[in-house]
């Protein structure tokens, strides 16, 4: 009988290291196979059928992937993939299929991955949206033209020139501090959140991973009207998705560690501003009335 996972993918070309299985161990699967590894994330030994996936923090088996994708994170395969196609199948993977994305397990080591990738997301969508408000000033300049109206016309080319050759450049470095920036805090603030909700089980750095990968909406900050809207949303339920999946928590207390601290946020940002709005007509008010007015 084939003991086979079904609809297994071919073993990897790099053949798993077993310096750390000891002579005789049994697959946990297949109980009459050699095994071959020892799966980074169960512990459990596991023969060459049920190989994953091997990357820096070593092999993981076929059942701690099992809710996931059918491969690993296409990023940390950029090597093979090359970085354009890693970008874009990831991307695409977080916004159509967050679920399975982050039920994925990490074969990379270290931060400096997923937190390229959630910068690179952020700047490029930052970018792209200055090209594209400068694409639609100069067609908004070109039409004036045609219609006669020169005044116009020339403003709306000068506005085009500005985002298409001035905001650009100043985007490709503001928007990756502010990206990273904004990573930062989000993985505290949800990480401290999941705390004190008593649902944190994962550690910051995997909590950090997440909210790297979960800045894949921000891609979509350039479709013209929409996406500086839709994308932040979008980014609010991935984070949601990603914390749910990442510390095994549910749904409602994921979506409030992503949100509460928003919330909390702006609101006492709004009470500052009335605050000094209302410190303003007090003090306009006593001038006002020294004045005799």
């Amino acid at each position: 009988m084939d003991n086979a996972w079904p609809g297994a993918e071919p073993p990897p070309t790099e053949t798993p290291q077993p310096s750390d299985v000891p002579l005789g161990a049994r697959c946990g699967v297949h109980e009459t196979t050699d095994a071959a590894f020892l799966c980074v994330v169960c512990g459990t030994y596991g023969c060459m059928d049920c190989v994953f996936a091997t990357g820096g923090r070593g092999t993981t088996c076929r059942a701690c992937a099992a809710r996931g994708l059918a491969e690993s994170i296409p990023w940390e395969r950029r090597a093979q993939l090359g970085w354009m196609s890693a970008f874009w199948q990831t991307t695409k993977l977080v916004c159509t299929q967050p679920k399975r994305f982050f039920s994925t397990p990490s074969t990379e080591t270290g931060m400096a991955g997923p937190v390229l990738y959630g910068v690179l997301a952020y700047t490029a969508g930052g970018a792209l949206l200055m090209l594209s408000l400068g694409v639609m000033f100069l067609l908004g300049s070109g039409g004036a033209l045609l219609l006669g109206q020169k005044e116009l016309g020339a403003i709306f080319g000068i506005y085009g020139g500005c985002f298409t050759v001035g905001f650009i450049p100043i985007a490709l470095i503001a928007y990756p501090l502010q990206g990273l920036m904004q990573i930062l805090i989000a993985s505290v603030c949800s990480h401290g959140s999941l705390s004190l909700l008593k649902s944190r089980t994962a550690t910051f750095e995997q909590t950090l991973r997440a909210v790297c990968y979960a800045n894949a909406p921000y891609f979509w900050l350039f479709v013209p009207c929409i996406g500086w809207y839709f994308s932040a949303f979008w980014v609010w339920g991935a984070e949601s998705v990603a914390l749910r999946e990442t510390h095994r928590t549910t749904t409602d207390r994921a979506v409030l560690s992503v949100i509460g601290y928003r919330v909390v946020f702006m609101v006492l940002v709004g009470a500052l501003y009335a605050l000094m709005v209302g410190a303003m007509f007090a003090f306009g008010a006593t001038q006002g009335g020294r004045n005799g007015f």
